[in-house]
């Protein structure tokens, strides 16, 4: 199945405002893990450097959780653009429906889904052990 122009910019306009809140997620992950395990690490009299190794191991896990709420917002977001962009009238003077548009969408949303679920879950899942293995050893 080859993909049509309008196709190909949708999935990569949509990928990017995707990548763009997996980029707020993640920083705002990091930066409220941070100071919990600063908090946690503090009273141990262990290097600052294992607050910033815990933080990076509990990361994934924790955008695993998020990951719905993330599409969710990278679909609403997406639509917000393209309206305030016009470009919705465009593709409906060109045919377009909101049909195809929403389809391309959501065809899209499923395949990261099934990766995100199929990769990145065992990947976490691997990490979040890690975490927990590390945390128990300094407590």
């Amino acid at each position: 199945m080859f993909l049509k122009i309008y196709h190909k910019y949708i999935i990569k306009k949509y990928l990017f405002t995707f990548l763009q809140l997996l980029i707020v997620f993640s920083s705002l992950i990091f930066i409220l893990n941070i100071f919990e395990e600063i908090n946690f690490v503090k009273d141990k009299n262990i290097s600052f450097h294992y607050s910033i190794i815990l933080t990076l191991l509990n990361l994934p896990s924790t955008i695993y959780e998020l990951s719905p709420f993330i599409f969710l917002l990278s679909a609403q977001f997406f639509f917000i653009k393209i309206l305030e962009n016009d470009e919705l009238d465009a593709f409906k003077k060109f045919g377009l429906s909101n049909t195809k548009i929403l389809s391309a969408v959501s065809i899209t949303t499923f395949f990261i889904g099934i990766l995100i679920v199929s990769l990145f879950y065992n990947f976490s899942a691997e990490l979040k052990y890690f975490y927990y293995d590390l945390k128990n050893k300094i407590s």
